[in-house]
């Protein structure tokens, strides 16, 4: 072996365990943290998703899971499930939560009929009914569309009955307000916000809130809140949050770039995010759902959509259920990427970079983390794919750059992590790296030795095909891979730079030290 071969992999182990198979994977794999180049053989299968849902049919998969959600929302406090890893479906996990309050309409309105508003410094005109101005206030006070437009300082109140739905349209409109919410919903059964088609819109707070009843964001509700339109809105949370709600909050489309002083979006009895751009920088949590009581809330869904996010702590943070079934997630920062009591990763794909870590299952008796379809990159400085209960991956593609300290680990699964289908590769530090469960069905390799940020990481089978092929984004120890490819009792070489390191045996738990030269094999 060449000398900076032999320091780049200075001593190889292998471990092999056993798993089932899924469904197709494509030809390449490209990593979206970090510039590697990732690629499975066309040949292989990991996982298909039902809900593997795109931002144009992210609204479609919303009105079908608000048929399967409500069904049997479980007695006991926000933990509460009957969902296991291994079973999970998001049908399953939507039907013991609560039913989200939009479907893919809610956004839409008839402008000819609405109620004009004309907004202008700290005054404003009204051209229909249902709202009346004063300085520095329009307040709306019953059902309808109210299409604003102008620029505004002060504050736009909705109080309107518990049974109403109020849409307000923002048609080129600034709102700013130095004492509260620049919008605010203390009463309603639904508030629309909607940016009318090729406007800029934008809503800022006050950065000092006195004694406020209610969320304190740029766009506040104490009713159910939905964000849509195919405009631009940009929030500004100077206060705390950007937009609140402390029922659920649905956003359905738009481009949505948040700045907060705390999180971004928050719902307190769940986020569901269907569509649209989103653009979220918060020093908080960048994707929040709270409520910490009720059984059947807390919980973020996303269906469709495209998040870009960077936060000073968690990226998506959820009480209890993280489900993610379409659209695209990329988090550029984070202290832990996403968290949540059970997280499913169904469909849609992520790129997840955190300082901790970057999926952690945690809180209530039983956290679970499952993987059935979807394309999954995370970049951790903490566990990489961590679950304080079960780990389940049984469809789609796992990529996960773990942590270089010797504290962490790219798997960290309390329970074990049972391959099931699926392909994952999973590089960190050895200290406390983990394998797949020895009871699972699918095989899996674990290779352990020193390779630098840069080498190629490559698995062939005993006819000298490539089976998968890694570019490391970071020095690694611990190497783990699995695919429906790894058959137990079969022999598979990893190459580093195209240099033979190891030969082993999948399904072979005994670790196979085999040294460099000169004690090479």
């Amino acid at each position: 072996m060449k000398k900076n071969l032999r320091k780049k992999f200075a001593a190889v182990a292998l471990t092999a365990g056993v798993a089932l198979g899924g469904c197709k994977v494509g030809s390449s794999q490209a990593s979206e943290v970090g510039a590697a180049s990732n690629s499975i053989a066309s040949g292989s299968s990991a996982g298909s998703a039902k809900f593997a849902a795109t931002d144009g049919d992210g609204l479609k998969t919303l009105d079908s899971l608000r048929s399967a959600s409500e069904k049997s929302v479980p007695s006991g406090d926000v933990y509460s499930t009957t969902v296991t890893a291994a079973k999970a479906t998001v049908e399953s996990v939507m039907a013991e939560n609560q039913k989200p309050h939009a479907d893919s309409n809610d956004a839409q309105y008839d402008a000819a009929s609405a109620t004009k508003i004309s907004l202008n410094g700290a005054s404003a005109s009204v051209e229909g009914s249902g709202a009346a101005a004063s300085e520095g206030k329009v307040t709306i006070s019953s059902a309808g569309t109210y299409v604003l437009s102008g620029k505004f300082t002060g504050q736009i109140l909705v109080t309107a009955a518990d049974s109403d739905k109020v849409k307000i349209v923002l048609d080129g409109a600034e709102i700013s307000s130095s004492t509260d919410a620049a919008i605010r919903v203390k009463s309603a059964d639904e508030a629309v916000v909607i940016a009318a088609e090729g406007t800029v819109n934008s809503v800022s707070d006050t950065s000092k809130y006195a004694d406020s009843s209610g969320p304190t964001a740029a766009i506040a509700s104490s009713a159910d809140l939905t964000l849509g339109g195919a405009g631009t809105l940009n929030v500004t949370g100077n206060g705390n949050d950007g937009v609140s709600s402390s029922d659920g909050l649905v956003i359905l489309g738009g481009k949505i770039n948040v700045k907060a002083a705390d999180d971004a979006v928050r719902g307190q009895d769940y986020v569901v995010i269907a569509g649209g751009t989103l653009s979220l920088q918060a020093k908080g949590d960048a994707v929040k759902a709270d409520n910490e009581t009720a059984s059947g809330r807390g919980y973020v869904l996303m269906t469709g959509g495209n998040v870009t996010a960077s936060a000073g702590s968690d990226a998506i943070d959820a009480t209890s259920d993280v489900v993610l079934a379409g659209g695209s997630t990329k988090v550029a920062k984070s202290q832990e990427g996403v968290e949540g009591a059970t997280i499913l990763l169904a469909g849609g794909s992520a790129a997840i970079t955190s300082s901790d870590d970057g999926l952690n299952a945690t809180g209530g008796d039983s956290p679970w983390l499952s993987v059935t379809g979807g394309d999954w990159t995370v970049n951790a400085q903490g566990d990489g794919f961590d679950s304080n209960g079960a780990g389940y991956m049984g469809g789609g593609k796992m990529t996960v750059w773990g942590p270089t300290n010797g504290g962490n680990g790219a798997i960290d699964a309390e329970s074990g992590l049972t391959m099931a289908g699926g392909a994952l590769f999973a590089a960190g530090s050895q200290g406390m790296d983990q394998a797949p469960a020895t009871s699972s069905a699918q095989a899996s390799i674990k290779v352990t030795g020193q390779a630098s940020k840069g080498s190629t990481f490559a698995v062939f089978d005993s006819n000298g095909k490539q089976i998968a092929s890694y570019t490391l984004v970071k020095n690694a120890g611990s190497f783990v891979f699995s695919s429906p490819d790894i058959v137990k009792g079969k022999k598979y070489t990893i190459k580093v730079d195209g240099e033979q390191v190891v030969t082993a045996t999948a399904g072979d738990y005994d670790e196979n030290r085999m040294s460099m030269p000169g004690g090479r094999r």
